[in-house]
């Protein structure tokens, strides 16, 4: 189980994030998910409103990234549910350390507490 939960959490940052391919949230995405750290304005799974709109406030956040973004994965670790993946990110000209602990259940993400570093 761990390795695929570590599959789905490298398409995620692979897929969605470096290459915008928003029509996998879907696939990938709990429609309950929670975010937490930086970046993480969009929170789902508060009410039934705020979950209906909130993959799709997670695509407009992607699709308003700069389209250089780009997502690397140092190292992965995973246990049971949960993979924490180190990242390099980068977008206009500006880079990120990033530690990502994600939750999957049934194949989607369900919750991300996300810090990240810059420089």
């Amino acid at each position: 189980m761990s390795e695929k939960n570590k599959a789905i959490v490298r398409r995620f940052f692979e897929e969605i994030y470096s290459n915008g391919r928003v029509e996998l949230i879907d696939e990938l995405m709990s429609p309950d998910y929670l975010a937490h750290g930086p970046g993480s304005q969009t929170r789902t799974g508060q009410a039934a409103s705020v979950r209906a709109e909130g993959l799709d406030a997670v695509k407009k956040s992607i699709e308003a990234h700069p389209s250089d973004m780009k997502v690397t994965i140092e190292e992965q670790v995973a246990e049971g549910d949960t993979v924490v993946s180190r990242l390099a990110m980068s977008a206009g000209g500006i880079q990120w350390a990033v530690v990502a602990i994600q939750k999957v259940v049934d194949g989607k993400l369900v919750e991300t507490w996300r810090i990240a570093n810059q420089g």
